[in-house]
């Protein structure tokens, strides 16, 4: 026998006190008086009261760009376009003349400016730096004049705002790092979190610079510490099947990501009513039915997930009225963050039952979607209502655009986050929230990792309290994945 852990509580069980791993798996769950005294225990670990439960899954994250807005500035919070303006001032003064500025995570709807930054308020900022800063949603960001011209749109854009495909054509002017230095940036995201208790992440929009980081980084260290499952860019459709090559118990390629609509807060995501607050807007649909079509046709031939960006209504009807039309496999189809569900779109939902990854986050940042939507804001974030017409749901961050930690999201699902005043209609039990962060991230990635203990891999966190009252202060104590231990807190003494 590998592990036993004892002198804890086990979640799920009224009386268990010890849970014992042989060969990456759990063979027992009980009471440590009763634990079969001819097994072979290579190592005992007193957690001192802790609780254990289940590995997290965060079902819809992005790797490198996590571990990149790590490097830069963090906007988030920010109250004012002076502010923003102040940290790039001081990022131009430390780099130096010519070096790019990126930072992420603004929010014009805390700005008491009241409207976008621009591109005259990064050049005021740093005049001699290009300047790149994404929105929150990732969806939109501003540039500066240098940035710009570096790009070709300085006499196209005027004001420095991109929306989508226009952030990528300034972005992919910024220096890439080696494949060594992403791969270090990588590992340290994968570390950060295994200290927040996840054991499994769902990379989103993986691209083959990124999967060959993890390749570097594979041969650098062995094992990767986290279980991960990649979704592909689409223009990667071709590169899938070299790089499944490189699975193991800990990296397997899924699939494909793709984006249908953008985001709520850039008013780009897919209405089939315009906005209150922008009423000539309807949003953008970036993805045709055909080419929709084309993709859910090659997921059929090939047997690879199609993971599908559908935030606005107008988004997820397209998606699941074409995948209906075509018969579409559903266990090959997740529509994440379906966010707006008017009953038109339940409706579709019900009928063709696709798996579904929801951020409940989303409810604390984004407490302002009634400026967007009005009355149609008691539509969004419907997580109950998912679960209870069957649909198998996930939970996940969408990080950068929230922070990583999924004790925050399963807060956010418990308590509704800003949109409670709306009402709770839609809030979690503390056991439905916690099954959408474990068993759900298996059923949308046709995993079995998470059920009942006993015979399965031992992905198993210890954590000081649970309580739905105070899950965003939980203190992670040890993460455990296949057997092994890759995080523990020093109050527990080294691994």
């Amino acid at each position: 026998m590998g592990v036993v852990l004892t002198n804890c509580r086990v979640y799920g069980s009224e009386e268990a006190d010890t849970v014992a791993i042989e060969n990456g798996r759990v063979c027992y769950v009980g009471r440590w008086t009763r634990l079969d005294s001819k097994l072979v225990v290579k190592k005992v670990l007193d957690l001192q009261g802790a609780m254990v439960l289940p590995g997290l899954v965060d079902s819809h994250m992005h790797l490198q760009s996590t571990a990149l807005a790590r490097m830069g500035l963090d906007l988030r919070g920010l109250q004012s376009i002076e502010e923003l303006k102040e940290l790039v001032e001081a990022k131009a003064r430390s780099l130096g003349e010519g070096r790019w500025i990126i930072g992420r995570g603004w929010d014009q709807e805390l700005f008491k400016e009241g409207r976008l930054p621009d591109r005259m308020d990064l050049d005021e900022a740093a005049p001699k730096n290009p300047v790149l800063l994404y929105r929150v949603c990732g969806h939109i960001a501003v540039a500066n004049t240098l940035a710009l011209r570096k790009a070709g749109l300085l006499e196209k854009n005027k004001d420095g705002v991109l929306r989508e495909g226009e952030v990528g054509l300034v972005a992919k002017h910024i220096p890439k790092l080696k494949v060594e230095e992403l791969a270090e940036a990588i590992y340290e995201t994968l570390l950060e979190a295994s200290r927040l208790g996840l054991t499994s992440l769902h990379c989103m929009s993986v691209s083959k610079s990124e999967f060959e980081a993890l390749r570097v980084l594979k041969s650098r260290i062995g094992n990767l510490p986290l279980r991960l499952f990649i979704y592909f860019k689409p223009n990667l459709v071709d590169y899938m099947e070299e790089a499944r090559r490189s699975e193991d118990g800990c990296l397997k390629v899924k699939g494909l990501k793709l984006l249908t609509d953008g985001s709520l807060g850039g008013w780009t995501a897919a209405l089939t009513e315009p906005y209150i607050d922008n009423p000539s807007s309807r949003g953008v649909l970036l993805l045709s039915k055909d080419r929709l079509a084309y993709y859910m046709r090659m997921a059929e031939s090939k047997r690879f997930q199609l993971a599908v960006h559908a935030i606005g209504d107008r988004a997820i009807n397209l998606v699941l009225e074409t995948a209906s039309k075509l018969k579409l496999d559903r266990r090959l189809l997740r529509v994440e963050h379906v966010s707006l569900t008017p009953p038109e779109t339940l409706k579709l939902l019900e009928e063709y039952r696709p798996m579904v990854t929801v951020q409940p986050r989303f409810t604390v940042t984004d407490w302002w979607v009634d400026k967007r939507l009005g009355p149609r804001v008691r539509y969004v974030y419907m997580f109950k209502t998912l679960i209870a017409m069957g649909l198998k749901v996930a939970g996940g961050s969408d990080s950068p655009v929230e922070p990583l930690s999924p004790w925050l999201g399963l807060e956010a699902a418990v308590t509704r986050g800003l949109l409670a005043k709306h009402g709770l209609d839609e809030a979690l039990t503390l056991d439905e929230a916690l099954r959408i962060y474990t068993a759900g991230g298996d059923e949308v990635s046709l995993e079995t990792l998470h059920g009942p203990y006993k015979g399965l891999r031992a992905d198993l966190i210890a954590i000081d309290r649970l309580d739905s009252r105070t899950l965003s202060s939980v203190n992670v104590l040890m993460t455990m994945v296949d057997g092994k231990i890759v995080y523990m807190d020093p109050s527990l003494g080294k691994a």
